[in-house]
């Protein structure tokens, strides 16, 4: 199963084409970096055995997991979630286990991300996933279907607005059986998305960090609040 596109760049003069022939007034692509280009697209509550649990449903798990992040961080947030999606979203930002990934409009912070460094020297990917209609954009929960991918981006906190952050929502299965990662299922609807990874070398990372860091790419700013 490999249905998308692979690209190599070695400098970020290689990186800079990638964007802006992704980039035009009727699609909107986002990008993902992830320091290890082995890794999949999956969201970390899909990362584990449902059957290891309490649960008999990842929605059950996921509930769970919401219940306790708020809980915990109901003081903390400068401003309260007004929606369970918002909740989700933050549970995913404070690397919760929620059904979501985090994505970038910013291919820069998706290439920041790609370059940290990893204990075996891994190369990192950049993902670029441009949807093929407006609809799979949602701001409102009403307007997403817990069968299919959404792409959602809430309106609060400035470090959430500094990453230009949208998450992707990953389906589910209704019962315990293995979620599929997010390439799994865009092979299988190859007319409603355009995905890419673009292949970070690892001896490359080093200068790419330094060179977007030199454009205000950088933890501080990332993490500003």
């Amino acid at each position: 199963m490999r249905d998308y596109e692979n690209v190599d760049v070695g400098v970020l003069e290689d990186f800079i084409p990638e964007i802006v022939k992704a980039a035009s007034s009727s699609r909107y692509p986002v990008y993902r970096g992830q320091c290890s280009f082995d890794w999949e697209i999956i969201a970390a509550m899909h990362r584990h055995d449902l059957l290891t649990t309490q649960f008999r449903t990842w929605a059950e798990f996921e509930a769970d997991q919401i219940r306790q992040f708020k809980i915990a961080a109901r003081n903390l947030l400068p401003e309260v979630p007004q929606s369970e999606m918002e909740w989700r979203a933050q549970a995913c930002r404070f690397e919760g286990f929620t059904s979501l990934t985090a994505w970038s409009s910013n291919p820069f912070v998706g290439l920041y991300y790609a370059c940290a460094e990893t204990k075996d020297q891994a190369d990192g990917a950049v993902w670029r996933l441009t949807p093929a209609n407006e609809g799979f954009i949602v701001d409102q929960d009403f307007e997403m279907h817990e069968a299919e991918a959404h792409l959602y981006r809430p309106s609060i906190q400035q470090t959430i607005e500094n990453q230009r952050v949208h998450f992707l929502t990953h389906p589910s299965p209704a019962q315990c059986s293995r979620p599929e990662s997010f390439e799994e299922y865009c092979s299988q609807r190859p007319e409603e998305f355009h995905l890419c990874k673009i292949r970070i070398p690892h001896e490359e990372k080093a200068d790419l960090r330094n060179k977007i860091a030199l454009c205000g790419i950088d933890a501080e700013s990332l993490n500003r609040t």
